[in-house]
């Protein structure tokens, strides 16, 4: 999956749910970590 995707998948997942945009770019650095993390 491509990093691209991902944070459209993150975009999505908050509006889902309602969040605010400060909430997302709050949070969006932890999911790309995670996500890197779990690449290697």
């Amino acid at each position: 999956m491509k990093p691209i995707s991902l944070f459209c998948i993150v975009i999505l997942y908050a509006h889902t749910f309602k969040l605010n945009l400060n909430t997302i770019l709050k949070n969006t650095p932890v999911y790309l970590i995670s996500f890197i993390n779990k690449s290697k």
